[in-house]
């Protein structure tokens, strides 16, 4: 097991020869404890602290709820938020136009074109998931 850059330890699978792949160690123990994860959620450790990968620590929650509850723990990250992030393409005004034209029933794929992301995006934006 080696911790990530991130403070997640993981481990390295042989899936076929010459193929290794990474796995976090907490996602192999909720799987294993809890249950496959539902579409649409990922793990959350329930006491913030990445290194408490055991099986009563873990759950499963969405993206939101994740950061959430990371948010409130002290433990969200140390990048600014919405536009003000320096990977952001969407201005709070674009957001809020493309929650409009959705909820009036704009296709994602006409959205994602309209404001140059993809509709997989347009879609996690309309959820709430991401800005």
């Amino acid at each position: 097991m080696q911790p990530h850059y991130n403070k997640y330890a993981y481990v390295r699978l042989a899936v076929a020869r010459n193929c290794v792949k990474k796995v976090y160690v907490h996602r192999l123990v909720a799987m294993a404890f809890i249950g496959c994860c539902p579409k649409g959620k990922e793990v959350n450790h329930k006491d913030s602290d990445p290194r408490n990968n055991s099986a009563g620590n873990l759950e499963y929650a969405t993206r939101s709820e994740n950061c959430l509850h990371a948010h409130r723990n002290g433990k969200a990250h140390r990048f600014p938020s919405k536009e003000a992030h320096p990977l952001s393409k969407l201005t709070n005004q674009q957001v809020g136009v493309l929650r409009r034209m959705a909820k009036r029933g704009t296709k994602s794929s006409v959205l994602a074109k309209k404001f140059g992301v993809t509709a997989g995006h347009v879609r996690k934006i309309v959820r709430g998931d991401v800005r």
